[in-house]
């Protein structure tokens, strides 16, 4: 959806655009998402739950994200909800199939199952390929060594071509490859399609879940959940390897992950 967006811009700008969609449908994992685009209502807040992101492009979504949804919404993408469920966040909420045919038919030329293997001479190129959580190799290297067992949560292009082309023309990686989005999810052998996604990640937040964990394995950090409301989680704490994590569902649970082998 990202490259989408960016196209319509620079085609609402004067450029000549064309979008190389390297799946077989426009859209990416947005359009498999709850549609939901947000930002912290408390810039402080902001840096206190990503300390490690780039203070300056964080400053520019807090600072310029609503003017981002009012576009999308001048282009016709439909607005399902202006709450976002959450007091520590402000943004809404979009119909992503809507949202999809507003940006393709915006963007002008889309051309589908057309990967981009390298990148042009003379030619300016916007990269939007959605990361590598489809590549198992990948995620294992950056992520866990668990990636085998992972459940894909997202569209099944996103293999790291980007971040290839990237580095190849001379680009560095960010910090922060380890840390990743992710939503609790049954558990193989369940089977689930693309249509699950949303249902079953806001399982957790809906019926009462009171607490989940998520845990970095590699970088030992973890993401406490807490206080689940309207299918989101209003409270989200980081805490660090050194770090005692306690929790009221297992009584005399303390732990730190440093202490563990």
């Amino acid at each position: 959806m990202a490259g989408l967006c960016a196209a319509a811009r620079a085609r609402e700008l004067g450029a000549d655009v064309l979008v190389l969609e390297k799946g077989d449908r426009p859209g990416g994992s947005m359009l498999l998402s709850s549609g939901f685009v947000w930002r912290h209502a408390s810039f402080d807040n902001f840096r206190s739950e990503c300390p490690d992101g780039d203070p300056a492009l964080q400053r520019v979504i807090f600072d310029r994200l609503d003017e981002g949804l009012g576009w999308l919404e001048s282009l016709g993408a439909p607005v399902v909800t202006r709450e976002t469920g959450n007091p520590r966040t402000c943004g809404a909420r979009f119909d992503t199939e809507g949202l999809t045919r507003v940006l393709v038919a915006a963007a002008g030329s889309v051309e589908l199952e057309q990967p981009l293997r390298e990148l042009p001479r003379d030619t300016p190129v916007v990269l939007a390929t959605g990361v590598f959580q489809g590549d198992t190799d990948l995620v294992r290297d950056h992520i866990t060594p668990e990636a085998d067992h992972l459940l894909l949560r997202a569209n099944p292009w996103s293999t790291g071509d980007g971040l290839r082309l990237g580095l190849d023309a001379g680009g560095a990686k960010s910090g922060g490859m380890a840390e990743f989005y992710g939503r609790n999810m049954p558990a193989p052998p369940a089977r689930l399609s693309e249509d699950d996604f949303v249902r079953l990640s806001q399982l957790y937040a809906q019926h009462g879940i009171p607490e989940y964990w998520l845990i970095d394995a590699n970088e030992r950090t973890t993401w406490v959940h807490k206080g689940p409301s309207a299918g989101n989680w209003p409270s989200i704490a980081k805490h660090g390897p050194e770090e005692i994590l306690t929790t009221p569902a297992l009584p005399g649970l303390a732990i730190k992950l440093s202490a563990i082998d």
